[in-house]
């Protein structure tokens, strides 16, 4: 949305630049030029009538379904991009405390390690999302040897990674765990 809008503002500027110099132009009759001359000079004399006598039904009270639409269309869609841009955007890095930051790959390397470093996960994959107010969202994925008991190891996880990021400094909003039970020769890690 930041590029759209970069882009949309700069046509606009453009245009009312453009608009401007020939307002200068034409409004003080620089080089000979009139202001009743423009729609010829611009050559859109056909669309010139045709919004006057569109903007002459819409200010006579009679504009047609057409012309309805099109307001219409145009209020919604200008209310969608108002919307839009006063949207705050989601932050890009992870808030430890007021003023300090760190970025979501080094959160995301924490949980990971701390989530391995339980010896029953052989493997571990994390994405960390930034929140407003301190803190991250985390969504873990670890891999565990088939037949283990999946409950005991989900908790030692959280604990793991909770403890190890609380000491790093690194609140987590919220913890998400999905435990895969794999073949230890198709993972990463060591197998003992």
């Amino acid at each position: 949305m930041w590029l759209f809008n970069r882009i949309a503002v700069s046509v606009l500027l453009a245009g009312l630049l453009a608009l401007g110099i020939f307002a200068v132009l034409y409004g003080f009759g620089i080089a000979g030029y009139s202001l009743a001359n423009l729609p010829q000079a611009l050559g859109l004399p056909g669309i010139v009538s045709g919004l006057q006598g569109f903007l002459g039904g819409v200010e006579g009270g009679s504009p047609g379904v057409a012309g309805v639409a099109v307001l219409v269309a145009v209020a919604v869609v200008g209310l969608v991009l108002l919307i839009l841009e006063l949207k705050p955007s989601r932050p890009r890095k992870v808030r430890l405390q007021d003023g300090v930051f760190a970025t979501r790959s080094a959160v995301r390397e924490e949980v990971e390690a701390a989530a391995e470093r339980t010896p029953q996960v052989l493997e571990s994959k994390a994405r960390v999302k930034a929140r407003r107010r301190p803190g991250a969202k985390v969504k873990l994925q670890a891999n565990v040897r088939r037949g283990e008991d999946l409950g005991g190891i989900k908790s030692n996880i959280q604990e793991s990674v909770q403890s190890d990021l609380q000491e790093s400094g690194v609140p987590v909003g919220k913890l998400k765990l999905d435990l895969l039970e794999s073949d230890p020769q198709g993972t990463k890690a060591r197998v003992s």
